[in-house]
Order: structure tokens, then C-alpha cells, then sequence
């Protein structure tokens, strides 16, 4: 049996967390599957076909149009697979969507892996959904993409509620796959305060990524953060994940702050970088899981494009009080059942 992969994030530029979280749902699905052949296709895969489409109003109340772009989503869905799928998979291949951060606001990525879904499914491949955030799909897009999905794992309970209050019941509460990182990583030593902590920041991916009409409130709460962050606390580092956050890190050198660039650090050793940090101050969803699975303080900034960050809290039974804007840190038994819950992804 032959296991195929779609959405392969691992080779995103620097960043780390997609490197990681891929990295760990390859090593599980071989793990349960020892005699499996595994292949991936890469990101962006398919987007052409629905880059026009994810620019059109799929919130419209006009029903007529709404029926048309449905028509055109499932079009493009069989022209994928007749010219790009039908020759390339087999029967008896599993299909595994890596779901991650993609699958939301009907943006291209949603509708491609969405697609994929729908028309592999339909064909009669037993397609499973693995280690997403899932939020705010055109409702008849998503019984269309999923109801014939053998699993869909959903990485925080905000996006497996959001399935379940719209009828979506083919799903399992799963944790993000980077947990599985943490059986051998796991500090439970280094959960406790201290006085004078030395700081790690990431503003997060509305700073490279952010549209400024959609996000500008977020994006200043950032620099705000930032410059709340500087009150509190005396030794702070930024971190670069990407080259398009080059402009804050040039805003938080002139503040003060110490600063390393995205050439600077290997994103597979991001663990040992993180270690040598006390308190971890992101957007960044991955970098926050980083700092928890090593036992570290976090200040979760809720200014991101999903709600992935609540639902990371809420998985592990985590209260943040923005105006306290103090560390928070995990009990070991939610670190536990987190890497339980990733691990029996694959399963």
C-alpha cells in the first residue's frame, strides 16, 4: 500500500513550525505503517485552478450565484483529477490531507485541498483529513468536500465544534502533530517563575502575510504587544521567521531589542534555539507549541488569521489574561494527553 500526502509545508522557506508539524505526520503515518511506500504532493498543488475562484464573494446571499460557484468548484475539482490525479494514484492508496492552518475562509488553499478531497472521495478513495484548523467554508463546500472522508482530525476543539454544529460528524479531536516532538523533549523542570527571564518574541503571520484593510487593528495590537513586552521585561529577542517580517525586526532594533534574522538559525534545531529562552511571546502558532512541549512560559498573542491559537488554549485547558499580559504555563498531564491526541492521529 502506497500512503499519498497532500500538502507537503515542510520545505516552506525558514519557517520551522511547518517543517516540524509535516516532518511528525510523516514519521507517525510510517510508524503505523512500516510496509508503506509514502509520497507527497507539494503545496501549492492544484492552486491555479482556483485562484479566481477564492476571489469571488462566497458569502453572497444571492443563492442563483452561489449555486454557480459551487458548479465551478466542482468542475475545476474533476479537471484536476482527470488531468493531474486519475493517472498518478491508485485504487488501494490511502489519501491523507495535511489540513494544518490552510483550510479556511474559502481562500485558495481551502478550496484546492478541498477539492482534492471532494472529487477523491467521490471517486471512491478513502481519503482522511489530518492535523487541521478548519473555519468559516462556504457550508454547502464543506458537506460536499467532506461527508465521503473516512476521518477528518481536527487539532484543537474550535474547528471540531465549528464541523460539529454544521452536521460534519466523520471527525476525531486530535492535537497538532509537532506534540509528538515533545516525548523526548519535555521539560517538566522548567516549569516554574523567574525573576529576570530572558525573552523570545514573534509577531506572527499577519506582520508578512497580513492584508492592512482586514487586518490593521491586529497588526497594530502586534506592535503593541511589542512595546508592552518592553515594559515588563528587559532582555527581549526577536525572532525571524521570514524574510517579509523585516521591517518589524528593523522597528525592534531601533526599540532596543537583540534580533535574530531569519539566516541566522537552522529551523530544524528550532528546539535547541528556543531552549535558551525563559518566556515565549508569539503569534505564531507553532512557536508557542515549541515553547509548551519544553516546559517554557508563554504569552499567546491572539492576532492571527484563524482561531487556532484559542483553540490551542482551550485544548490544553489554558487561561491568558491579556491585561495581566503574564506567562502562562501548561500542567504536564495537558502536555500528555496533547502528545496522546497527535500520536493517535496515525493510528
Amino acid at each position: 500500500m502506497r500512503i499519498i500526502i497532500f500538502n507537503d509545508t515542510s520545505e516552506i522557506e525558514s519557517n520551522p513550525g511547518c517543517y516540524h508539524t509535516f516532518s511528525q505526520l510523516k514519521k507517525n503515518l510510517q510508524k503505523a505503517n512500516p510496509k508503506s511506500e509514502i509520497i507527497t504532493f507539494p503545496l501549492f498543488f492544484g492552486y491555479k485552478k482556483f485562484k479566481k475562484l477564492s476571489k469571488k464573494n462566497w458569502e453572497t446571499k444571492n443563492q442563483t450565484y452561489k449555486l454557480y460557484l459551487k458548479y465551478l468548484w466542482q468542475l475545476n475539482s474533476k479537471s484536476i483529477y482527470k488531468k493531474k490525479l486519475k493517472n498518478n494514484i491508485n485504487k488501494d492508496d490511502k489519501i491523507i490531507i495535511n489540513a494544518e492552518g490552510t483550510i479556511h475562509h474559502n481562500s485558495i488553499g481551502a478550496l484546492t485541498l478541498l477539492a482534492i478531497a471532494y472529487i477523491l472521495s467521490k471517486k471512491g478513495y478513502k481519503v482522511y483529513i489530518l492535523n487541521g484548523t478548519i473555519e468559516k467554508i462556504a457550508p454547502s463546500l464543506l458537506k460536499k468536500a467532506l461527508k465521503r472522508c473516512q476521518m477528518i482530525v481536527l487539532r484543537e476543539p474550535l474547528s471540531f465544534n465549528y464541523l460539529k454544529q454544521n452536521n460534519i460528524l466523520n471527525i476525531k479531536q486530535g492535537a497538532d502533530c509537532v506534540f509528538s516532538m515533545a516525548k523526548s523533549n519535555f521539560n517538566k523542570n522548567n516549569c516554574t517563575d523567574i525573576s529576570k527571564p530572558k525573552v523570545l518574541f514573534t509577531p506572527g503571520v499577519l506582520i508578512p502575510h497580513g492584508n492592512m484593510k482586514l487586518h490593521q487593528e491586529k497588526i497594530n495590537s502586534i506592535y503593541d504587544s511589542l512595546k508592552e513586552s518592553m515594559l515588563k521585561f528587559k532582555n527581549i529577542t526577536i525572532l525571524q521567521i521570514e524574510e517579509k517580517e523585516k521591517d518589524f525586526l528593523e522597528y525592534a532594533k531601533k526599540k532596543g531589542c537583540n534580533t535574530i534574522e531569519v539566516n541566522d538559525y537552522d529551523k530544524k534545531n528550532i528546539l535547541n534555539l528556543i531552549n535558551n529562552f525563559d518566556i515565549i511571546i508569539s503569534a505564531r502558532y507553532h512557536i508557542l507549541i515549541f515553547g509548551i512541549i519544553l516546559g517554557k512560559g508563554i504569552i499567546p498573542l491572539d492576532y492571527t488569521n484563524t482561531y487556532k491559537i484559542k483553540g490551542l488554549l482551550k485544548l490544553m485547558n489554558l487561561e491568558f489574561n491579556p491585561e495581566e499580559f503574564s506567562p502562562i504555563f501548561p500542567t504536564i498531564e495537558s502536555v500528555k494527553n496533547c502528545i496522546k491526541l497527535a500520536q493517535n492521529q496515525t493510528a
